[in-house]
């Protein structure tokens, strides 16, 4: 009976070695006091816990998602698809991507196709979504924006994966948010207008690294396909630029250009650009090569607010550079110290709720950075972005770029190849 009371014992401490190791599992961000969350900030591992969670934390805050509304096209007669549900005024609009704007690449050979993915939004962008609905009510002194314009590459080819909040708009509004009938691979073009909203567009743009892209621009064919002969492919220009323009904002034009250097890794707010003092934010990432590690570096976008004079939460959902969910992220920041700076906690978790990771880090005047650790407190990314803090009743807002070290891809091995070594002659005594 010992024996048999000692091999269980040892097994149940070999299964909790095996679960704890290192790994200091603690508890649920969820059952931490919101109002005073101390122990959290001063020991982040074994307070936030490096458990797994609930799907988004079960959070409304987060569990939203902005970019789940699809694309309406002047190309696409909404009414003939038959797919449009009669929507009330400011719902969002939900019909199929028009197949044009999904177009392919041309069928030109090029040895290396380098891509990025940017994310634009426009309007009142420092609102959570409850704000926004109130400001709605509250909007009628404001004017419509109109964002009208384009998104346009010097070379290369845009593609819109999805627009960002485009709707029907009010019966007030000059219009309605929508794409047009893409005629040129170069140009996206839009129709968008903001009052107590946002619209936004998510973008792939690509281009022949290795040699050079098609001049003059590629137009498209009733089928969306173009094949353009091998003699049209031109040297690589010295400077590949996008541009982004609004041309009939009040009360004046805005209009941005960026080098593909800056796009690379870019997070960047313009603040009040017109009469509204809406603003301008752009998000662009250049695309790892390998397929494993293309979740490995993305946008985390949210909720950045006060609680109370000595702490504030930080919660938001973690999205891949093209535009795939990774995940949330769900802490606290502090109070300001003498210095100015707020210390930043944040448990990491993916989609499914697994545990990724743990932020830790620094904000200060509206700037904040954090590196990302494993269960074995090894730093394994980091984190940089852009916050404007709110309160409880008016959530301010962050967004930031996270890059995850990417685990090298491992070939099978392969068993040696043994020489065969040729007969030995042997010699009798």
């Amino acid at each position: 009976m010992k024996r048999q009371i000692y091999f269980l014992t040892g097994a149940l401490w070999m299964a909790a070695a095996m679960l704890g190791c290192g790994q200091n599992l603690g508890q649920s961000v969820n059952d931490i006091d919101t109002e005073d969350p101390v122990a959290a900030l001063s020991k982040p591992f074994e307070t936030l816990g490096t458990t797994d969670e609930s799907v988004a934390f079960d959070d409304v805050d987060i569990s939203g998602a902005e970019e789940d509304v699809l694309t309406l096209s002047k190309a696409t007669d909404a009414s003939a698809l038959g797919l449009v549900s009669p929507v009330s005024t400011g719902d969002p609009i939900l019909v199929p991507v028009d197949p044009v704007l999904a177009d392919p690449p041309p069928d030109v050979p090029c040895p290396r196709l380098e891509t990025y993915f940017l994310k634009v939004r426009w309007g009142q962008i420092f609102r959570d979504r409850n704000e926004m609905e109130r400001d709605e009510r509250e909007a009628g002194e404001r004017t419509w924006m109109n964002w009208s314009g384009s998104l346009e590459a010097s070379e290369g080819q845009l593609t819109l994966v999805k627009t960002i909040l485009f709707e029907r708009n009010g019966k007030d509004a000059p219009g309605p948010d929508m794409v047009h009938e893409r005629t040129n691979r170069q140009v996206i073009a839009f129709d968008s207008y903001t009052k107590p909203h946002y619209d936004g567009l998510l973008v792939k743009y690509q281009y022949c690294a290795a040699t050079g892209t098609i001049d003059p621009p590629v137009l498209l064919p009733a089928d969306g396909i173009a094949v353009v002969p091998a003699d049209d492919i031109l040297p690589v220009p010295s400077a590949r630029t996008i541009t982004f323009s609004a041309r009939g904002l009040v009360p004046e034009p805005f209009s941005k250009t960026w080098t593909l250097t800056e796009l690379k890794k870019i997070n960047k707010f313009y603040e009040d650009v017109d009469a509204n003092h809406d603003a301008f934010h752009i998000v662009s990432l250049r695309r790892d090569d390998q397929d494993h590690c293309r979740d490995m570096k993305g946008e985390i976008h949210g909720v950045w607010f006060k609680v109370n004079e000595r702490f504030g939460h930080i919660k938001g959902r973690v999205v891949s550079a093209n535009g795939d969910a990774v995940g949330h992220i769900k802490g606290f920041y502090s109070k300001a110290n003498d210095a100015g700076e707020h210390k930043v906690v944040a448990k990491f978790i993916g989609h499914d709720g697994k545990f990724k990771g743990i932020l830790i880090g620094i904000g200060k005047d509206g700037a904040f950075s954090a590196d990302i650790f494993n269960r074995d407190r090894v730093k394994i990314g980091m984190v940089k972005g852009r916050y404007k803090e709110g309160d409880s009743r008016r959530k301010g807002t962050f967004s930031a770029i996270y890059e995850i070290e990417c685990p090298v891809s491992t070939v099978p091995p392969v068993d040696p190849i043994v020489p065969v070594e040729p007969p030995v002659s042997v010699i009798p005594e």
